[in-house]
């Protein structure tokens, strides 16, 4: 090579330099790379997109980790990046520092003589005919209140922003935006950037970034108790595959179990972010609602994964408006602290559920945060939460066990598989208040019947009878022979007998208990289906001549 070619390569080296560094490397997101790449090279038109997605999900990894992948690849000659989370950055600011690149230190101080507009088409003439990578991130920091955010743009400097982004459209430097907010404020007409949404990481990525954190944190040994397992897998899901919350939240395992830190996430306490990282990522999204929003929102708690829309969230309004201590807040407006929870990126409509809005996957632990120094208004909500499940129970489980409608039947499935966090929270609730449980428990056992969990069916019922209060009411009586009956069947299904055995006979004696005839002699009949699985006929024939005539 020539001097100059020798100076250009190692220069090139110099500028791309090493992989960006992250705590636990880059994970996943092939997929997402694959959809962005698409999308910025399918046509002249579509090199400007906006990579948009809730807090926490990745978003600045990404495309850090795109600069990098693409200027080492060749896709890319020079990457200007910046980014609203260090400074309010203006067109002309933005203009000066890729010019002092892109030209020599003379031509590029002589071009401060030009007015700002001239500037800015003079670096848009240098960008467009080259393959050049243009990023500016957290551009929800443009559009918020100076107050609120101290890195917003006022609308004038908004508006030379929007010309200067306008005059890269259609040329060859591609452009990628992050931001957690729809920048609705760019798009003219149909002309504006495309938008990506980038989720969380799929299950495959997310559980090498468990495995990650687990091995970094010397927490891998909860792995072999199988309780402690499926209480990580349970926060796992919980946390929704996004990188910032499972980052945050799971090196705490390395002085407490599984079990702790899903307790701690589910009422709201300290220990799930010791550091204060997922409040800090909330709080800046939180602060640009509205006051009165902020209060509907915080009533939206015990609501886990997602949040129902339409006339369920209206049935939970006024479930909520019959307690004093929310009325005493005066006019709610859910709908509309939804609706700006997925404008500043704090929840995403459902991509599978139409009446759904998924959340934020630690917005619910924020929330609850905040109302652990208000009890009341946290038991109004609760209470409204179970009361709203245990009339919608009744709907998935009719849905779900629809004859002659396999569309009804799958739309079921599904509607149940994502409410399932907010089924098996108003179960909770009802355990720990005394309420009654059988119209939840019934449709989650029917639903995870239809998906195959049997390890989460069996242990369903189980939960329930371990945390059940001591009955003192017949109803209480017969609901807990319900449960017993619902193990017993279970454990017969999955042909664990001595377990059926057991539960069945527990069942017996709280129906004699109730004097119910006709209960008892059902009993009966179950316990004859488990003498008879176990080649005792003469039990099993004497059984069930004392019972109906139809299985468990």
């Amino acid at each position: 090579m020539t001097e100059p070619e020798q100076a250009k390569f190692y220069n090139r080296k110099a500028a791309v330099g090493d992989e960006p560094p992250t705590e636990y490397g880059f994970v996943g997101r092939d997929l997402d790379i694959q959809s962005v790449e698409h999308h910025v090279l399918k046509d002249t038109g579509s090199n400007e997109l906006l990579v948009r997605g809730m807090a926490g999900a990745g978003k600045s990894t990404l495309l850090a980790h795109l600069a990098w992948w693409w200027q080492r690849t060749g896709l890319i000659d020079q990457v200007f990046s910046f980014s609203y989370e260090d400074r309010a950055w203006t067109a002309a600011q933005i203009t000066r520092e890729i010019r002092s690149r892109l030209l020599s230190p003379a031509a590029h101080a002589a071009a401060d003589s030009m007015p700002e507009a001239a500037q800015a088409e003079q670096v848009a003439d240098l960008l467009r005919p080259d393959r050049h990578l243009l990023i500016l991130d957290n551009l929800e920091s443009v559009t918020a209140a100076p107050a609120a955010i101290p890195h917003a743009l006022t609308p004038p400097e908004q508006a030379k922003l929007k010309t200067l982004l306008s005059r890269l459209r259609g040329g060859r430097t591609l452009v990628l935006l992050g931001s957690r907010e729809p920048e609705s404020w760019l798009t003219n007409g149909a002309s504006g950037p495309g938008t990506y949404p980038l989720p969380g990481l799929d299950p495959q990525a997310a559980s090498l970034l468990v495995e990650k954190i687990l091995d970094r944190h010397n927490a891998a040994h909860h792995l072999t108790d199988p309780a402690e397992r499926a209480a990580l897998n349970e926060l796992t899901d919980l946390l929704g595959g996004y990188p910032l919350p499972l980052t945050v939240v799971l090196p705490v395992l390395a002085t407490l179990k599984p079990s702790q830190v899903l307790a701690e996430l589910k009422q709201g306490g300290a220990g799930a972010d010791p550091a204060g990282l997922i409040t800090r990522a909330i709080e800046y999204s939180h602060g640009k609602l509205d006051p009165t929003l902020q209060t509907s929102l915080l009533l939206l708690a015990p609501f886990t994964a997602v949040i129902p829309t339409d006339t369920i969230l209206d049935m939970y309004q006024e479930l909520l408006q019959q307690d004093d201590a929310v009325r005493a807040l005066g006019p709610l407006d859910l709908t509309g602290a939804v609706d700006q929870a997925i404008a500043v990126g704090l929840a995403t409509p459902h991509p599978q559920v139409g009446y759904l809005t998924q959340a934020q996957p630690v917005l619910p632990y924020f929330l609850r945060s905040r109302l652990s120094d208000r009890p009341t208004l946290r038991a109004a909500a609760s209470c409204a939460h179970y009361q709203l499940y245990t009339q919608l129970a009744a709907t998935l489980h009719d849905m779900l066990t629809s004859v002659g409608d396999p569309q009804q039947r799958t739309t079921g499935q599904t509607a149940a598989r994502a409410e399932f966090a907010n089924l098996t929270a108003a179960l909770d609730h009802a355990l720990a208040d005394g309420r009654p449980v059988n119209p939840i428990i019934t449709v989650l056992d029917e639903y995870l019947d239809q998906a195959q969990q049997h390890e989460t069916r069996r242990q369903l019922p189980d939960h329930a009878i371990t945390a059940y209060h001591q009955p003192v009411t017949d109803d209480q009586r017969r609901e807990l022979a319900q449960l017993h009956y619902l193990a017993g069947h279970t454990a017969l299904i999955q042909y664990r007998l001595d377990d059926a055995l057991s539960s069945f006979e527990t069942e017996l004696h709280l129906k004699q208990a109730l004097g119910d005839r006709r209960s008892e002699a059902a009993a009966r009949h179950s316990l004859g289906f488990v003498a008879r699985e176990r080649r005792r006929f003469d039990e099993a024939e004497t059984a069930c001549r004392q019972g109906p005539r139809h299985p468990p």
